[in-house]
């Protein structure tokens, strides 16, 4: 039997779904924004029916016998954690996989219905327990992805306090599946607290304890027969791999690569022979050059992904760099975040592609000294080593990182207004004119003129988001049929950024000092999705690996103030570049240096994708066998194994007086 609610009940219950829907109607554009016609359908139909369910579950009571009410109970226990993997598929954009996953991703939201009856006792709190955990799982990861432009992973924990810093930076906006979503969510929630399952048994709350446990244990075996070998849950397009598998399955996948692993064929030995192959001349140049390398935050050109016109230039004086220059591309292994895997290949020579999924090396895997970096070698050659970079310190463990690899200083937002009063700011943070003045501030008033200085500069000017109010754009888009406002401020930047380095280039080629300065970008910017298919003219989702590689190419050069023989086109990784430095620049290479070139002979780049080789084909990693032993070189340095990687001697034997 079902009779009218309790007028206040009705009155909240209607003025709920009432408001959701003229919300829903006033948003109604946002739909507009889907891919496929029915696709909008589908969103405003669930958006729709669950309003009318909210009103209903409101306004009625339902009076059943025990049979009846049971049978409904049971039903709406399981459409609840049912309904916990629609929600995600909901924030997903869909579900491409099979009944199996789809039964694996169930099996993760019963853990949680087991936990939640577990503690409560109550099917009702096991109910909501499970569909609260996957709207507050996929909601938060649907808000990265609308930040960064990549979902939730696992390693996203570890750079949780990087993210805090520049929250701030971001404006959130609205889109149509969060408000089907949280409507959904809404409704099946109040259809879960109306039909809880009950039962009348003596000891009922142990019973159903006990029963939770029994769950749970059900649910660990169901996805522990998957075989995560069998499924390429995408790294470098997270969206597509949560549409494809369901978030939760795609972050069990991304949890279960986790960690370090050391290969079967790790032998130290082996390692050492390899290194002390390798000889060279050790005689480092008496006048030998400061060597200030800046690697500038989200700098690239957008046209590496496909050509379009603006109404200014926005990288001119780079492009037109050409005397005492050496330009090229780097294949990067990062989009649009995690900018410290990129620098962590520059300075170790190590790749993140040969290790495994999202991995972060800052954040996850160095807590020790590292035996060998870029800065343990030019601090072999007497420099003093300084890491700057215009934010906060704490940022993706810099600080203990920039110790083990023994920097002998680092400057950080905290600490930079020591050497300068004032740091000239663009939209939330430190310009590049502001970073480069104070570069140049120390550079100038060092104690001891006879020293020559490793700077490593991280910058901060170009940080996401790019929808940053009070910031007027004036590099447009002319040539798009898209609108890309995000795309636009981040081109504005580039343009500043352009503009800096002209500044800084200028000041140092009267400087009395040789100077080589390298810049190159850490990743490509996380701007409107839409941009990027456009410049591709078809959906990301289309895309193959070799494809996707053009999201990760970015700028570099070379340039010193003195007489060097110039280049144009190099194309490698991030791990390469540090042995072109030592050419430029006239010092001795590590052995680590020269173990890489032997690899860069082979391999002209590589990401965790793959590799090019120097006929432009594209391959498997699995295609190029001394991968192993160059993963067993990177073990060795994470693991602060003590092998021969310099050339150089870090300290002479003292002299004795006989």
């Amino acid at each position: 039997m079902i009779k009218k609610n309790k007028l206040p009940k009705i009155i909240i219950s209607l003025a709920l779904a009432i408001g959701l829907i003229v919300y829903t109607l006033i948003n109604i554009q946002l739909y507009d924004k889907t891919k496929e016609v029915w696709q909008r359908h589908l969103y405003l139909g669930i958006t729709g029916f669950c309003c009318l369910l909210i009103a209903a579950l409101g306004s009625l009571k339902f009076e059943l016998g025990k049979k009846a009410y049971l049978v409904v109970s049971i039903i709406a226990y399981i459409l609840s954690i049912m309904n916990a993997m629609n929600i995600s598929i909901l924030f997903s954009d869909g579900f491409l996989s099979t009944p199996y996953i789809y039964l694996v991703n169930v099996a993760f939201y019963t853990i949680f219905a087991a936990i939640g009856l577990l503690i409560s006792g109550s099917m009702r709190v096991s109910a909501l327990t499970a569909l609260s955990v996957s709207y507050a799982f996929n909601c938060i990861s649907f808000i990265i992805y609308s930040f960064r432009g990549t979902s939730l992973t696992p390693t996203d924990i570890y750079g949780f306090k990087t993210a805090m810093n520049v929250a701030g930076s971001y404006h959130f906006k609205l889109k149509h599946q969060m408000i089907t979503s949280t409507i959904m969510a809404i409704a099946m929630m109040m259809l879960a607290f109306k039909f809880p399952i009950k039962f009348n048994f003596k000891r009922n709350k142990l019973i159903l304890r006990l029963a939770s446990v029994v769950m749970a244990l059900i649910s660990v075996f169901v996805i522990s027969t998957v075989d995560l070998a069998n499924y390429d849950v995408s790294v470098f397009d997270q969206y597509f791999a949560n549409l494809n598998y369901g978030s939760v399955f795609s972050f069990y996948a991304n949890t279960a690569k986790m960690g370090l692993k050391k290969s079967d064929t790790y032998d130290p030995n082996k390692l050492n022979e390899i290194l002390d192959s390798y000889e060279n001349d050790t005689e480092i140049p008496e006048d030998k050059p400061n060597v200030i390398v800046i690697m500038n935050e989200s700098f690239s050109d957008l046209a590496a992904v496909g050509d379009f016109s603006t109404n200014e230039g926005y990288i001119d004086y780079f492009s037109s760099l050409s005397e005492n220059t050496i330009k090229g591309e780097l294949l990067v292994s990062v989009f649009g975040g995690n900018t410290c895997n990129t620098e962590f290949e520059f300075l170790t020579g190590m790749s993140t592609g040969l290790l495994r999924a999202n991995a972060i090396p800052y954040a996850q895997m160095i807590f020790n000294p590292i035996p060998y970096s870029l800065t343990s070698h030019m601090k072999a050659m007497g420099y003093r080593t300084t890491a700057f970079h215009p934010y906060y310190a704490n940022g993706w463990n810099r600080t203990n990182v920039y110790n083990y690899m023994g920097f002998d200083e680092f400057i950080s937002y905290e600490t930079m207004f020591n050497y300068v009063e004032h740091a000239e700011r663009l939209r939330a943070y430190v310009s590049d004119k502001g970073d480069f003045d104070t570069l140049l501030t120390y550079l100038y008033n060092k104690e001891d003129q006879s020293q020559r200085d490793f700077i490593f500069n991280v910058t901060m000017q170009n940080h996401g988001g790019y929808d940053y109010k009070d910031f007027n754009a004036s590099v447009n888009i002319t040539d798009m049929e898209g609108s890309y406002p995000q795309a636009e401020q981040y081109l504005t930047c580039i343009k500043h950024t352009d503009d800096a380095l002209a500044y800084l280039l200028g000041e140092l080629e009267n400087y009395d000092e040789p100077t080589v300065v390298v810049m190159f970008g850490d990743h490509q910017p996380n701007i409107e999705r839409e941009f990027f298919e456009e410049l591709y003219g078809t959906s990301l989702d289309n895309l193959d690996n070799e494809a996707l590689t053009k999201r990760y190419k970015v700028p570099f050069m070379i340039w010193a103030n003195y007489d060097i023989e110039e280049e144009q086109g190099i194309e490698m990784s991030p791990c390469f570049l540090s042995s072109k430095i030592m050419e430029v620049a006239g010092l001795p290479k590590s052995r680590m240096q020269m173990y890489l070139d032997d690899i860069h002979s082979e391999v002209k780049q590589f990401n965790p994708m793959g590799y090019f080789d120097y006929d432009g084909v594209w391959h498997n990693k699995s295609d190029f066998e001394r991968f192993d032993e160059y993963y067993d070189f990177e073990y060795a340095i994470i693991k602060n194994e003590p092998l021969h990687y310099e050339f150089l001697k870090e300290t002479e034997e003292p002299e004795t007086d006989e």
